[in-house]
């Protein structure tokens, strides 16, 4: 699906689908509401089930599982001061080939991560320099805020933040009960957060 206008979508089912860019969906929308949708097995070589440039994206109830991207973001990739809020959601299995397991977040991007939200045995791949993020790469001002009982368990990067990888000047916030656990980072830093 391709999306430059405003839109929401309830209980929709993507699988197998394969792009250049977002497999499932791919937004320059003002705003996107998905729930209760999921993502299985699609491929791409950025963004194996979104690809988000700017724009607000809300992401309620949502599956994303076994998704994968040759390079960045096995789930989503968001550039360009896209806002993500992830409620209640699960980021599962996804792989990046480069960097970011399960998303990729640039040039100001936000995520915003609450409810039930896990992000498990999602893998970044790459072992180079600069790579990395088992489940979260984020890098130029992009933010990431958690809050309540968001999870982190048993995400993979060959390079550094098995967890989360930040750079260049991004930030993150952890407030309430976020778990980071069994995370595992094969270069020198970060098993949970770098």
């Amino acid at each position: 699906i391709s999306l430059r206008q405003s839109a929401s979508l309830v209980g929709v089912t993507m699988s197998a689908c394969y792009a250049l860019q977002g497999a499932g969906i791919w937004s320059a929308a003002p705003s996107v509401h998905l729930e209760r949708c999921r993502f299985e097995g699609n491929r791409a070589f950025q963004g194996g089930a979104a690809f988000l440039l700017g724009g607000a994206a809300t992401f309620k109830n949502v599956l994303m599982r076994r998704n994968e991207a040759q390079y960045m973001a096995g789930s989503v990739y968001a550039n360009q001061n896209a806002r993500i809020i992830l409620h209640d959601s699960v980021l599962d299995g996804n792989t990046a080939g480069g960097i970011g397991g399960a998303m990729y977040l640039a040039n100001h991007s936000s995520l915003s991560g609450s409810g039930n939200t896990t992000f498990s045995s999602n893998s970044a791949t790459r072992d180079a320099e600069w790579y990395g993020g088992g489940a979260i790469f984020a890098i130029q001002h992009a933010s990431l805020e958690f809050n309540d009982t968001v999870t982190f368990k048993n995400n993979f990067a060959a390079s550094d933040g098995g967890g989360i990888r930040l750079s260049y000047y991004s930030r993150i916030v952890l407030r309430g009960r976020v778990l980071f656990e069994g995370n595992t980072a094969g270069g020198a830093i970060g098993g949970g957060i770098a």
